[in-house]
């Protein structure tokens, strides 16, 4: 790590503890740096020319853009598989002001694919699904035999096979859902300009229908927010959990905190 990269890694560091403005000689201090803070503001300045930093008038410390703290969480948030205790998920999420969504999940393996007048049935291991006859998408299903239904709506999506894809998402992943700590969602919803349907699928759940284990920013979220969707076990059962919350959460006490239970 040069040090650039450095000290911009520290200032994010002490701006997601304080939320404020950080100096040279405030950052110098906090972390015991080397440099002297002429050298910090110098690349302060590098910084702030590359879109990593600003500073809200001439005299004032600087902040991480939201490019920068996008880019740190980019490179921090790790997809474990957690089990936890929708309790202890919904305190913590409290504490620092972030909603978790939760969809309980049935996630069987295709057993068999049989045509039956006119009609595909589809066996899984718990559970019998009946779709349309359609000769493409049985040799389709045909060579999906043994994967999960995860996985199949995956595959299914990726070579326009939606209607089959929703059905499969409706039939197991419909079930129970929670909201743990909804107001900063609903905060969000109401402050930021969402047309009716969207509110709807975030306060029904199926806003996680089509998501993936990843993180997502703009392309869901208004500016200035992360959500973060996992993979995971609460309360015992296999769920999907999608963490939503500003970019200026300290997600790696969140992380951290999640390993320890």
């Amino acid at each position: 790590m040069n040090k650039k990269e450095f000290l911009l890694q520290q200032i994010i560091q002490a701006y997601l503890q304080h939320l404020e403005p950080i100096g040279s000689s405030q950052l110098k201090n906090m972390f015991n740096i080397d440099f002297s803070p002429a050298t910090i503001r110098g690349y302060f300045k590098k910084l702030g020319d590359e879109g990593y930093l600003a500073q809200e008038h001439i005299s004032s410390g600087r902040i991480p853009t939201f490019d920068a703290l996008k880019e740190y969480w980019q490179n921090r948030i790790k997809f474990d598989f957690f089990e936890l205790d929708s309790r202890y998920l919904k305190s913590l999420a409290k504490s620092l002001g972030l909603t978790i969504l939760v969809k309980f999940e049935n996630n069987p393996r295709l057993i068999d694919v049989r045509n039956v007048e006119d009609v595909l049935i589809l066996d899984f291991e718990n559970e019998k699904i009946c779709v349309k006859q359609n000769h493409a998408l049985a040799r389709f299903l045909q060579d999906l035999l043994g994967l999960d239904v995860a996985n199949i709506i995956k595959f299914a999506s990726s070579v326009g096979a939606y209607e089959l894809s929703q059905k499969l998402e409706k039939e197991f992943f419909g079930g129970e859902f929670l909201m743990l700590n909804p107001k900063p969602m609903v905060e969000m919803l109401a402050n930021y300009d969402f047309d009716e349907n969207s509110i709807r699928r975030f306060l029904n759940g199926d806003i996680l229908l089509n998501l993936e284990q990843k993180l997502y920013f703009e392309n869901l979220l208004p500016m200035g927010f992360l959500g973060a969707c996992h993979d995971c076990a609460i309360d015992s059962k296999e769920a999907k959990m999608f963490v939503i919350g500003q970019l200026s959460t300290d997600y790696l006490y969140f992380y951290n905190n999640l390993r320890g239970a």
